[in-house]
């Protein structure tokens, strides 16, 4: 995704939106984990209690923001031992939320 914008500004978005997302029922919120100048990753441990084959380790994901001239340019990366897909929802979520709060390039 294309935002306009600088990408200190979209990465800060990303580490407010974190904590209001859910990585699945079986997980729990987002936090930060590590951030840089380029990259902020996030990671949701698996709920007390829950164990089921492969969902009891922790999903991290990385976005990458790169900025050139107006405009920075969003990616990710999810992290898991688990199908990644199942985790493009609350991912599909950030962006949403991303695309409030700035204007998208097509």
């Amino acid at each position: 995704m294309i935002y306009q914008g600088k990408a200190s500004d979209v990465l800060a978005a990303i580490t407010q939106i974190a904590p209001t997302v859910q990585a699945s029922r079986n997980h729990n919120f987002y936090s930060v984990i590590e951030a840089t100048p380029t990259q902020v990753t996030l990671q949701a441990d698996a709920r007390p209690g829950f164990v089921a084959l492969g969902a009891n380790v922790p999903i991290r994901v990385t976005f990458t923001a790169l900025e050139s001239g107006t405009t920075t340019v969003v990616t990710h990366a999810v992290r898991t031992e688990v199908q990644p897909n199942l985790y493009s929802p609350p991912i599909a979520n950030i962006y949403a939320e991303l695309g409030k709060r700035f204007t998208m390039v097509p």
